[in-house]
């Protein structure tokens, strides 16, 4: 009897580790396919229809990439990144033009997936919010979103596209705000990332802890075994 549950413990060890085998290989973290996503390598990586001046912002449909909005306009709040607090970011004075891309990247992507597309944003003065809008491959995409009236304060706005036929797609920022005085904001931490459409499978930790447990069965028979 003790033998058939030896053998028992054993065969449940092997379906764990048979199980891992599956979940450590799909657990693995949604890829980021933006070049310089979070704007740490500086002005390079992404095209823009507005005009870089790395000092001053104070002319409309202009931007720089730096660590305080403050340092490139007197009129703007003082403010750290999103991703640090101390990093760069993307700082924008808007266009008076509507249909402007602020930020654009083309990037390669594996037919028919689903991709989630997103962006923090943030005002950097309190006056007439930039109305952001999404593109991809110049078709917009989902709604247009508008940063919180308090500068500073950080949301994440985002949409999902699906590849279809597409092997490649030009990703944009577009700003449909085109009033002067106002219309200011950053962005930091822009991601593109596929949406896993696969049933929802156990943690890693949560298959190690199974097998675990299927280990130290198996030990505690077996040294009662020899005890006896």
């Amino acid at each position: 009897m003790k033998s058939i549950r030896v053998n028992q413990l054993i065969t449940l060890n092997t379906y764990l580790l048979s199980l891992l085998a599956i979940v450590l290989p799909q657990t693995a973290y949604a890829i980021n396919l933006v070049v310089n996503s979070d704007f740490s390598a500086g002005n390079t990586g992404f095209y823009s229809d507005y005009k870089y001046n790395p000092h001053n912002l104070h002319p409309p449909a202009v931007y720089t990439v730096s660590t305080n909005p403050r340092a490139v306009h007197t009129r703007w709040t003082s403010f750290g990144d999103h991703t640090t607090g101390s990093g760069n970011m993307m700082i924008i004075n808007g266009s008076i033009t509507v249909g402007k891309i602020v930020w654009q990247q083309t990037l390669p992507v594996t037919l028919n997936t689903q991709y989630k597309f997103a962006t923090w944003i943030t005002s950097t003065f309190p006056n007439s919010f930039a109305q952001l809008q999404f593109a991809i491959n110049s078709t917009p995409i989902g709604s247009l979103f508008t940063p919180s009236d308090i500068p500073g304060v950080w949301e994440q706005f985002s949409t999902t596209w699906n590849s279809e036929s597409n092997s490649c797609a030009t990703i944009s920022i577009v700003n449909q705000n085109a009033t002067f005085d106002g219309n200011d904001f950053a962005l930091d931490d822009i991601s593109f990332e596929a949406v896993s459409t696969a049933t929802p499978i156990p943690e890693p930790a949560s298959g190690l802890s199974l097998l675990a447990f299927g280990s130290l069965g198996i030990g505690s028979l077996l040294t009662r075994k020899k005890k006896r």
